[in-house]
């Protein structure tokens, strides 16, 4: 009798040993806060806030002088203060996109870049009221001359497309590195490193709507 009421509270005491771990490990994940991610929200929306009505008549083709209005939104969710920058581009078809082997950004003309210290959760929006200034035309090749962003003309160097289609414009966040001292495409995360942009597409026509 003595033998099996030994046995008897030796396992009461290991399931009960058990239970008191187990609660103990859920106790833990439950109270102990999770590291958050860290990371940059990062969008273009149309002339009325939304995803949608990027141009004029919804018509991509664009003539000398029509006026587009863009909003660029930037949310810091990094936890910290943080220097960002958004670098504009002008691209074409032949125009590499980013990828992270390659965090230098896309190889193309910089039109402008805005910078702001954002705090943490902040959103930063920037009006983007824009237009083709001048073209020209040879054979088959429209080359922009001269861009319009927010009243400063802007020198595009001479990008050219062909039959005048699929421009872009580029969209590439960039932040602040101490350990650099500079600004570098995309940011860190941890031990990790992201990269950000976007590109919207456009044709130039050298005639009338």
């Amino acid at each position: 009798m003595n033998l099996v009421f030994s046995r008897y509270w030796r396992i009461s005491i290991v399931v009960f040993i058990t239970l008191l771990i187990v609660f103990e490990m859920f106790a833990y994940a439950a109270l102990t806060p999770r590291a958050s991610d860290s990371y940059f929200q990062f969008y273009v929306l149309g002339s009325d806030h939304l995803a949608s009505n990027y141009f004029p008549g919804n018509d991509s083709v664009l003539v000398a002088g029509e006026q587009v209005r863009w909003y660029v939104d930037i949310v810091n969710n990094m936890g910290d203060v943080e220097l960002a920058s958004i670098v504009v581009k002008i691209g074409n078809s032949t125009t590499q996109t980013p990828t992270m082997q390659n965090v230098t950004g896309t190889n193309t003309p910089i039109l402008t870049n805005f910078e702001k210290f954002m705090q943490d959760n902040e959103t930063w929006e920037i009006p983007l009221v824009w237009d083709v200034s001048n073209v020209t035309a040879s054979q088959a090749s429209v080359r922009i001359t001269s861009i319009q962003i927010n009243n400063a003309t802007l020198d595009p160097s001479n990008w050219t497309a062909t039959n005048g289609n699929n421009f872009q414009l580029i969209f590439e966040l960039w932040t602040w590195q101490t350990e650099t001292n500079s600004f570098q495409f995309g940011w860190g995360s941890g031990t990790s490193f992201r990269i950000a942009w976007l590109r919207i597409l456009f044709s130039v026509s050298t005639g009338t709507h």
